[in-house]
């Protein structure tokens, strides 16, 4: 019996530790791409990251840092958008990390740190921290940094190790991709109604100073909106009377007799 009570309560700490009991599981949240390496969604719903807005899109780095206090290797840096160095002789082509070693910078020396599509976030179970990690063969870290500074920096620890300060770092710091963005439909609804205005605007002063009409003869086209109520229910009228029916009651037009010859 003892070893029965044994195993029991060797099971149910087990359950407990492991966050299951009742089919509860308390595992640590992970960041998962939206679209690309340039953003992630909590899986717990607590935010977004979006680093969109730090890297460059011209093909240069949008960070050139040398570790080591100004003496060690440099190191450049570009999320979201690949960039070439055109000293490299083609070694850091299309990255998103690159390695220039202090030795020489005249075509050789260069590594290949990461690319964009070799890349994902990952949540540091201890901690909860949040790095971008790339592998080119060996993994590059670099942890991304809350900072609600408009400022963007970047720091070099090791080629391993690196960390980017950023207010794109913290969750919905900035904004997802097509996140908060109009869609189509609202774009041609705020295009149309824009023109409409400009039409009204600009014919109410085309009226005034050519012909000097002043009041409600100011609306340019005044006949044809005044009318514009009865055509639409003249319309309404003629799709919608096939649909009611020969109901006497339901006919909304008096139809023609037919003569006979």
């Amino acid at each position: 019996m003892d070893m029965v009570h044994a195993d029991l309560g060797l099971l149910l700490t087990s359950v407990l530790l492991q966050g299951g009991w009742f089919g509860v599981t308390f595992s640590s949240p992970t960041c998962d791409p939206i679209v690309n390496s340039c953003s992630c969604k909590y899986s717990d719903g607590s935010g977004v990251i979006d680093l969109t807005l730090v890297g460059r899109q011209d093909g240069k780095p949008k960070f050139n840092v040398i570790a080591g206090d100004g003496v060690g290797d440099r190191y450049e840096f570009n999320p979201c958008f690949p960039f070439t160095d055109p000293l490299s002789g083609g070694i850091c082509e299309n990255v998103a990390v690159c390695q220039v070693h202090a030795s020489t910078q005249i075509g050789i020396g260069y590594s290949n740190l990461g690319k964009q599509n070799h890349s994902k976030f990952e949540i540091e179970q201890s901690s909860g921290k949040l790095s971008l990690v790339y592998n080119e063969g060996t993994p590059v870290a670099i942890e991304l940094r809350c900072n609600g500074k408009s400022k963007h920096t970047f720091a070099v620890t090791s080629s391993t190790s690196m960390s980017l300060n950023s207010k794109c770092a913290c969750k919905n710091g900035c904004s997802a991709p097509g996140a908060h963005s109009l869609s189509t439909g609202s774009k041609l609804d705020i295009a149309f109604f824009i023109l409409l205005l400009a039409y009204f605007v600009v014919g109410a002063l085309y009226l005034k100073a050519v012909v000097g009409a002043q009041g409600t003869d100011l609306i340019i086209h005044k006949t044809f909106w005044a009318e514009l109520p009865g055509l639409i229910w003249d319309g309404l009228c003629f799709f919608l009377t096939p649909c009611l029916g020969h109901r006497a009651g339901n006919r909304m037009y008096t139809p023609i007799p037919s003569s006979n010859h």
